[in-house]
């Protein structure tokens, strides 16, 4: 592993380093230098422009990975089917969430998951129907759009987190799961699994952690579960898959035993955003490509750098892009600071579906258009975009394709696997996705 690690610096030794966070880390893939000022004459109006009508429909020819979650729920509120899925520009569905109850993987929402009957889409002959066999049936819809879609079922999510610590605690524990996810993964037909702890050590929602064990619990659970897939995958034309979503808070991922997280998976999710929300003291851009200035430890960049400096390889580190924004009220701008950025807040607006998050789909469709009062500011700094409107005093921040531009050449300058979509069901027109596949290579 370190000498992976040597090997991807070495590669890199003809650009310039920064010696910030790391001798060894290198700079960004811009024009970026920490030690200067923040300046808001750095942050400029800029009108939104559409992506050309065949960036949208790109291919992924470019060799990275395009992951994206695909949450059972959406069949609801969203009506976004399987069928719906851009599934030509994605090499893998992570479906999302099952849960563990009594110590072994179990479904979510039935209905959703295997019951609901989805027209032009037969069981084929399995027992059970659902969102599962519209994503995972050989003879489907989905196969036939690309036999190469990889589909995982993900387990866990922040809601469904809370049994992770008791599955992972003992050798019998993480037996028991590992043979019962094993036994789902063939039933179901999916190509592996999506562990999505929130979080070890850290703890996330209520009851969860922390317990220092859990750092040490977490790499057995992995290797547990890597011993069960490759026996239960013999004799597959490909091993089946294993992942897991990792966390970019620093005060999170500094409990994570990196080397040994990155032995047993193929690659990690690396949910690279909710840098900021509604629990910050001020705005700010809530998946900036690099530090701003009043919170240096809160980037991609950052993340991305103490992955690698902790010896991950740069191909198993998939970025993460929420195709969403974060909204923030009662924000009152400045003549020398009309944007709204870095500005004490009072809660949060309503949002699509959950106060204070907009789907993009929603932004595109109310905030982004000529009659909205709106404005979109770019901000050259953190390479991030923002929306601010003056009469409603309502700051947003949130990615759009020109944000997306730069996070992509990130990814293709370090090497890195690709990336992450949380989640594909809040895209509109494939405008999001088709940026990610216009700029990978």
């Amino acid at each position: 592993m370190l000498l992976a690690f040597l090997a991807y610096i070495l590669q890199l030794f003809a650009f310039p380093f920064s010696s910030t966070f790391n001798l060894l880390l290198p700079t960004p893939p811009f024009s970026y230098d920490p030690s200067l000022p923040f300046s808001f004459d750095l942050v400029r109006l800029a009108p939104f422009q559409p992506p050309l009508p065949e960036q949208a429909h790109t291919m992924p020819n470019h060799g990275k990975k395009v992951v994206a979650y695909y949450s059972g729920w959406n069949i609801y509120g969203r009506q976004f089917k399987p069928e719906d899925l851009p599934v030509e520009q994605l090499t893998h569905v992570n479906y999302a969430f099952a849960k563990i109850q009594n110590g072994e993987i179990a479904l979510a929402d039935p209905w959703a998951d295997v019951q609901i009957q989805h027209p032009g889409n037969p069981n084929s002959g399995q027992d059970f129907a659902g969102n599962i066999n519209y994503l995972t049936n050989p003879q489907g819809t989905i196969r036939r759009r690309n036999p190469n879609l990889k589909v995982l079922i993900a387990v866990g999510g922040w809601t469904h987190s809370g049994e992770f610590a008791s599955v992972a605690r003992t050798d019998d524990s993480r037996r028991r799961f590992a043979r019962s996810v094993g036994r789902f993964i063939r039933h179901y037909n999916f190509d592996g699994v999506d562990i999505d702890w929130e979080f070890p050590v850290a703890g996330g929602l209520a009851g969860n952690g922390p317990r220092t064990e859990e750092a040490q619990n977490f790499v057995s659970l992995l290797q547990t579960l890597r011993d069960e897939l490759a026996a239960a995958g013999a004799g597959r034309p490909s091993p089946y898959l294993l992942t897991a979503a990792t966390s970019a808070d620093q005060r999170v991922y500094r409990h994570y035993l990196f080397q040994a997280l990155s032995q047993w998976v193929d690659f990690l999710n690396v949910m690279t955003y909710d840098f900021k929300g509604k629990w910050s003291q001020a705005t700010g851009h809530h998946s900036c490509l690099t530090p701003a200035a009043n919170d240096p430890t809160a980037s991609i960049w950052t993340s991305i750098n103490e992955y690698l400096a902790a010896g991950v390889p740069p191909q198993k580190i998939v970025l993460g892009i929420g195709f969403y924004g974060r909204g923030f009220a009662n924000v009152q701008a400045s003549p020398d600071n009309p944007s709204g950025l870095f500005v004490p807040f009072q809660g949060v607006p309503p949002g699509t579906f959950e106060d204070g998050v907009f789907d993009y789909r929603h932004l595109r469709t109310h905030h982004l258009t000529n009659e909205s009062s709106f404005q979109r500011f770019w901000d050259e700094y953190s390479k991030s975009v923002s929306l601010y409107d003056r009469a409603s005093r309502v700051f947003i921040t949130y990615d759009d394709p020109e944000s997306i531009k730069h996070k992509c050449e990130h990814i293709n300058r370090f090497n890195l696997g690709g990336t992450m979509i949380w989640e594909i069901a809040a895209d509109i027109d494939n405008e999001l996705v088709g940026a990610i596949n216009a700029n990978l290579h």
